[in-house]
């Protein structure tokens, strides 16, 4: 299982408005983005990992972070 922090607590942190559409994610190298409106965005099993099993998450399971 994954562990992290759920978007929806960064996306407060962040002060993003609820009359957002939706947010873009895009990875460091441009290589890839995704989009999610702010309803799937906010839903309680969304997460930012940054753990599998018991460990960090490395470069081969998409870290340091993973959406």
């Amino acid at each position: 299982p994954f562990e992290g922090v759920r978007l929806s607590r960064l996306l407060d942190a962040a002060g993003v408005r609820a009359t957002a559409g939706a947010v873009r994610f895009t990875c460091f190298d441009g290589a890839y983005s995704e989009s999610l409106t702010l309803a799937q965005a906010r839903r309680a099993d969304v997460l930012v990992a940054l753990r599998m099993q018991d460990e960090d998450l490395g470069h081969a399971h998409g870290g340091p972070v993973r959406l």
